[in-house]
């Protein structure tokens, strides 16, 4: 079929069913969700924020017993639990470790591929994308102004053309105001190894989320992008 062909560069690096990722939203993106997504075909994303190790640990390990499939951890570079995070992601074995809110030191994206997992690495500028690149990562994730969370200052429709356009010898995924099967599609059409949602994921049931901030934060954004 014509869609594993525009799936296949996100399934290989992921290994998940679908390239669609579940952002890391913290305390949202709690194990409950993370597996939800990942029994569902996609691949979610735990976050780190800067939980005690001792919570994100039981949270690794509540999410290793309620999915078998491959998911992430997302660690915040700039949170004062950064150094512990990157310690407990190493000693756990991983499978993914997702560098966000800051720019993560060449020695730390290797440390983390020397115990055998994979990095991805949040771009928010050009110059930001090729150093990451050059440190070891294996794979970029765009993430536009349009974006919720730790976000750069160049909307995504720079970035698309500025780096999507001219790497090609790492996966690079897109996050940013997605909210559509339609702008995915055109998205991998472009180029993109698959996209990241975080919103979208606010309104689902397995969401830990208060119903009223889905209900006066999502939902609204959601119905404006059609």
């Amino acid at each position: 079929m014509l869609i594993d062909y525009f799936f296949a560069r996100g399934r290989d690096i992921l290994g998940s069913r679908y390239p669609i990722v579940c952002g890391a939203m913290t305390w949202i993106s709690d194990p409950g969700l993370v597996s939800s997504v990942c029994n569902a075909g996609g691949f979610g994303l735990l976050a780190g924020g800067n939980a005690p190790s001792d919570i994100l640990r039981s949270q690794i390990e509540l999410t290793r017993k309620m999915t078998a499939c491959p998911f992430g951890v997302n660690i915040i570079t700039l949170a004062p639990n950064y150094p512990e995070h990157l310690k407990l992601a190493c000693d756990l074995g991983c499978e993914f470790v997702v560098f966000a809110g800051g720019i993560p030191r060449k020695k730390e994206i290797r440390q983390v591929k020397a115990c055998g997992s994979k990095t991805i690495c949040f771009a928010s500028t050009e110059p930001l994308a090729m150093s990451l690149i050059d440190r070891g990562a294996d794979a970029l994730m765009l993430e536009g102004s349009e974006a919720g969370g730790h976000i750069g200052p160049v909307a995504l429709s720079v970035l698309i053309q500025q780096i999507l356009f001219q790497v090609d010898h790492v996966p690079v995924f897109i996050a940013g105001g997605i909210a559509t099967g339609r702008m995915m599609a055109h998205l991998l059409m472009m180029g993109a190894s698959g996209i990241q949602m975080g919103t979208r994921f606010v309104l689902s049931e397995e969401c830990a989320a208060h119903p009223n901030f889905a209900d006066k934060k999502a939902a609204p954004i959601l119905k404006r992008a059609g």
